[in-house]
């Protein structure tokens, strides 16, 4: 190494400017940074590739750049040109969608293609989910409406089934048919309490979507031949009718 003292060398990705000696021999080496900073280091720390950047760099965790994305697509962003600005160890390129919207995207993210978008291509990802997966026809019942209709149905018969009187898992069910029946959706003559286990069976027998108030007489009488609960059901509508004129 003594014929680069007192020569302005690059080594790596720092340059050599000269040694300071000892009273015996070379105690420090004067080094320039990438950023232009000059500093000393010691020939052991410097002789083995210890040392690559200044302090101020080494703790500001900025590295020097190998790659240059300017110009580059990835995915909808096409890169711009370096920010100036740092995130931890990666440089910021500003970067413009392909829907017009400019954002600061670091070169980590560039160079693993975790990111394509700005975010608009994960808005539309999840929007073409959820039509997927939650779309609701047009007829299908009105949630605000059918729930004080169906807790109007289960205090009518007293938070029980007719058929078992169990309390568990109960359902508002429609005897005519919800999709057929239109005029008879909130009649609550046409409604009746069943737990869960005697509402899929009932489903099960007779599928759903077509279902007649005589189908469901059918299959109440296996179970009892006791039919006052029907017309329980008349007088209490006589008596507590339901209305929706409190609800918007």
């Amino acid at each position: 190494m003594n014929n680069l003292i007192g020569l302005k060398t690059k080594y790596g990705s720092i340059v050599i400017e000269y040694a300071k000696f000892n009273s015996n021999s070379i105690d420090r080496w004067k080094l320039q940074c990438v950023c232009g900073v000059d500093f000393f280091a010691r020939e052991r720390s410097f002789l083995k590739d210890k040392i690559s950047l200044c302090p101020t760099c080494k703790a500001n965790k900025i590295k020097t750049i190998k790659y240059n994305y300017e110009g580059q697509q990835f995915g909808r962003l096409i890169v711009l040109f370096d920010s100036g600005k740092r995130r931890n160890a990666d440089i910021l390129y500003e970067c413009v969608c392909q829907c017009g919207k400019i954002k600061l995207i670091s070169s980590s993210c560039l160079r693993r293609k975790t990111t394509n978008s700005c975010g608009c291509l994960k808005k539309e990802m999840n929007q073409k989910r959820f039509s997927k997966t939650y779309k609701i026809p047009n007829n299908r019942k009105s949630t605000h409406k059918t729930r004080a209709m169906a807790k109007y149905i289960y205090t009518r018969d007293n938070f029980r089934c007719i058929i078992c009187q169990s309390k568990k898992n109960l359902n508002a069910h429609h005897m005519d048919g919800w999709k057929w029946c239109e005029k008879r959706r909130y009649d609550e003559t046409n409604l009746i309490t069943l737990c869960g286990v005697h509402h899929k069976e009932f489903h099960n027998k007779y599928g759903s979507g077509t279902n007649t108030e005589e189908q469901f007489v059918e299959f109440y009488s296996k179970f009892s031949n006791n039919y006052e609960i029907f017309n329980h059901i008349k007088r209490y509508k006589e008596n507590n009718g339901f209305s929706f004129g409190e609800i918007s």
